[in-house]
């Protein structure tokens, strides 16, 4: 019976991902003091950094991208309707994924795969991406997954996992997809010794402790149930006072999923146009806006205060009434990316009390 985890040397790390990738190469890498994802030419593996800080961005864009054309059609009445407008990658692979955006990519396959009408275009980026995890090893001041339920390792929905040690990682299979590709690096494999299985858990234990250390301030997770319940008024105009409306918490989410479509011609005076999909966000005035002539047709939410509490409430009541999930998976980014510095933990203090 083959082992459930084997063992890679620190040294073997490169040509490890360079024998299991499959298709164009994404990983996480070290720039200007953060880390991002790049894409990662084949003699370039060995800038793939794991032992860090979690990236800027999620792995939203690979499948759901900010932009994307998903038909064509002519004004002249002829149908020219594209069903496969979009060319996703054949295959691609992305290394360096994190516990908290496992759990939002769980959230968006929700959303787009399983309603009653099924995202082509997200279907197919889904089913040619191969996502190779890593655990969390430094946890941001922003970081809060184990106020949300997570954890900063993952547990499922990836198909490798690499799991860093003192001297190399420990690699989990967690799909058939993932035991497949393993057998292109038999050679660099060895099975895990309970001792490594032990430094491997000591590490996970000392980066949960962590967390509820940086996060001790903010309270529980009973705090952050609360955030479902109906709040006084001004409590949520508090909470929007220093708000911009830039929508930079809902680009940067990895769970945040809507999306506007609009037409234009190809080219000026053509009759083929085209339609397109682009990220959209329920926080900006204009989300929506109703046509109409005057004031028939008013916005349904046209303070900011609603919109705000629109957004919060979605994430953590009518999701998890909805899809049994919460729509926040504490990754943090919406606080670095805030201008005004705003901490969505310090409103689920306010709001728990």
């Amino acid at each position: 019976m083959k082992p459930d985890v084997y063992f890679i040397k620190e040294s073997d790390l490169s040509a490890f991902i360079g024998l299991v990738r499959q298709g164009r190469l994404y990983g996480t890498v070290k720039r200007d003091g953060q880390c991002t994802y790049e894409n990662i030419p084949e003699d370039e593996i060995n800038r793939i950094v794991l032992k860090t800080i979690p990236p800027v961005e999620s792995i939203k864009g690979f499948l759901f991208p900010a932009r994307e054309k998903v038909a064509t059609y002519s004004s002249q009445g002829s149908s020219n309707n594209s069903e496969g407008v979009c060319s996703p990658e054949k295959q691609q692979t992305i290394v360096g994924v994190r516990a908290c955006d496992l759990c939002a990519r769980e959230i968006l396959d929700k959303i787009f795969l399983e309603q009653d009408t099924k995202d082509p275009f997200y279907d197919q980026r889904r089913r040619n991406t191969i996502v190779i995890s890593s655990d969390c090893d430094e946890p941001k001041d922003s970081c809060f997954c184990n106020m949300v339920q997570g954890k900063p390792y993952p547990e499922k929905c990836f198909d490798l996992n690499l799991s860093p040690l003192q001297d190399g990682y420990l690699v989990s299979v967690g799909s058939e997809k993932g035991a497949e590709i393993l057998h292109q690096a038999d050679n660099l494999l060895t099975e895990a010794t309970a001792a490594q299985l032990d430094e491997r858990d000591k590490r996970r234990r000392l980066v949960m402790e962590k967390l509820k250390e940086i996060n001790a301030r903010f309270g529980t997770f009973s705090e952050v149930q609360n955030m479902a319940t109906r709040q006084p008024t001004e409590k949520w105009q508090e909470a929007t006072s220093t708000c911009v409306e830039c929508g930079a918490c809902s680009f940067i989410c990895p769970t945040c999923h809507c999306f506007f479509l609009y037409d234009q011609p190809v080219e000026e005076s053509s009759s083929e146009n085209e339609r397109t999909k682009t990220w959209d966000s329920c926080i900006l005035g204009n989300f929506a806006k109703m046509a109409g002539v005057g004031g028939m047709k008013p916005t349904p939410r046209p303070q900011l205060r609603n919109r705000f509490e629109n957004r919060i409430r979605h994430k953590f009541e009518w999701m998890p009434e909805n899809i049994k999930l919460i729509g926040c998976v504490g990754c943090g980014r919406c606080i670095e990316a805030c201008l005004d510095g705003s901490d969505i933990r310090d409103i689920f203090k306010e709001f728990g009390k």
